[in-house]
């Protein structure tokens, strides 16, 4: 008898701070699919510092709609602080892919990603995939806007620590 084992290894994940510049995480969030959704964001520096953060709701939609929308959102928020080529990091694998094939998958998020194509052209993000583990404070952020039912920005630490 041929006995196959699967071998499955660990790997640690965890927030990593950029080399250089700030970096942009964020998450969308849906209380069912579609349901109740909502989008999450922190803006950090090298040293993991919070410059701002936002957290806004989007009111019935499904979960690739919000992860559109909340890297919309992040990316229109770094244009109003005037931020340029900075590190974005999303846990949504699908719409990291359409950014990178530049072709989004599902109609309904077609003006967002346009929109998200526009400003990426503008500001020169890297955007990547991480793991969920890695955009905790993000996803935190969504499930926020999910439960208050409404949009509220973050502007440093301080600012997030008193409304929290």
């Amino acid at each position: 008898m041929n006995w196959a084992v699967a071998i499955k290894t660990s790997v640690s994940v965890f927030w990593c701070p950029p080399f250089s510049s700030l970096k942009l995480n964020v998450d969308g969030a849906c209380k069912g699919n579609p349901g109740v959704g909502g989008g999450g964001g922190i803006i950090r520096n090298t040293e993991g510092r919070v410059i701002a953060a936002f957290a806004n709701f989007y009111g019935e939609c499904t979960n690739s709609i919000a992860n559109l929308r909340v890297l919309r959102d992040g990316l229109k928020l770094c244009e109003s602080l005037g931020i340029k080529d900075f590190h974005v990091n999303s846990d949504s694998a699908a719409t990291v892919q359409c950014i990178a094939k530049r072709k989004c998958e599902f109609w309904k998020g077609w003006y967002w990603f346009q929109e998200v194509l526009g400003l990426i052209n503008f500001l020169k993000p890297m955007i990547s995939f991480t793991y969920r583990e890695g955009n905790r404070a993000a996803g935190f952020l969504a499930n926020l806007a999910c439960d208050s039912k409404k949009d509220t920005v973050f502007h440093g630490e301080s600012s997030l620590h008193q409304n929290l």
